[in-house]
């Protein structure tokens, strides 16, 4: 079995609960599970059980079903996946099945159960049987008064001194080195999915393709802020440029924001884009990794 949990504007909605009957997914009334929102066609995928797992499959080729921020056509799914179809996402999770009926009969296991049974019926009247034996009281044992009288007997036994052993100096505890702070996690709320470079005769400008998908019923574009760190050949930072703020961006879609820098391109050599949201870092892209650092 399955559940689909869904998220965002939809995060009010219980979750769908699926088994290995095929659930077809779109707007149509039909559908097993029924979508209304935006961007969705009548019958839009398809989600079935097949020998080696579950699979989602696209039924409308327009790369809008998505696993993982990656567009599908017939993708087999893991537990922790997410999913988007069209203006919903989802996470999908794989649960243990409810068993619908008792496990048939098994002789072997009847026969190996009733003699398990009866070795311990066995043991508890042998068990049972001892103790019920007649015993004479008041009688000691001849070897027991032996072993008594040479433990009375004997002569205690002092062990010989011995020198103390010298300990070794202590040494000196040297401190661990420092740890590096763990980079912070990335919300994504204002995914990078692409940046563009265009050279001009002094300056350069960066088209950044940006994914919105903040968890707020509507996005608030005064609170979005896009920067662009450049960096010369010897990764040294030659220029900082914030682009200007949108005047109205609709959640769940993507928008191109050109950003131009005032610099020759010859000495602009790498770039790191940081984009976000309500004062919180949401993403990070860097043209080379050794520039993907903390902010400055």
């Amino acid at each position: 079995m399955y559940r689909l949990t869904f998220q965002s504007r939809d995060a009010t909605r219980a979750p769908f609960t699926g088994d290995a009957a095929p659930v077809t997914i779109g707007r149509a009334a039909g559908c097993t599970l029924q979508l209304t929102a935006a961007g969705l066609h009548d019958h839009h995928a398809t989600l079935d059980r097949r020998a080696d797992g579950y699979y989602l499959r696209d039924l409308v080729g327009s790369r809008t079903v998505r696993v993982n921020d990656q567009a599908i056509n017939d993708h087999r799914l893991s537990s922790g996946d997410e999913i988007e179809i069209g203006a919903v996402r989802m996470h999908f999770h794989i649960i243990h099945d409810t068993p619908g009926s008792r496990r048939a009969f098994d002789i072997w296991q009847a026969v190996a159960g009733a003699a398990v049974l009866l070795l311990v019926l066995g043991q508890i009247g042998f068990l049972g049987w001892i103790f019920a034996q007649p015993h004479p009281r008041n009688m000691k044992l001849d070897i027991v008064k032996g072993k008594q009288a040479k433990a009375l007997n004997a002569a205690p036994v002092v062990p010989p001194p011995t020198e103390p052993v010298p300990l070794a100096p202590l040494v000196p505890l040297t401190p661990a080195p420092a740890v590096a702070a763990p980079p912070p996690v990335l919300n994504r709320q204002l995914k990078i999915t692409r940046v563009d470079r265009v050279e001009g005769r002094a300056d350069v400008t960066w088209r950044i393709q940006i994914k919105a998908q903040v968890r707020d019923r509507q996005l608030d574009s005064s609170a979005v802020q896009i920067i662009v760190h450049c960096y010369s050949a010897g990764n040294q930072l030659i220029a900082t440029q914030e682009a200007p703020r949108p005047a109205a961006w609709e959640n769940f879609s993507s928008k191109q924001i050109p950003v131009r820098v005032n610099l020759a391109p010859a000495r602009c050599a790498g770039c790191v884009v940081r984009t976000y949201y309500r004062q919180q870092l949401q993403d990070i892209w860097a043209s080379a990794p050794a520039l993907a650092t903390p902010a400055p």
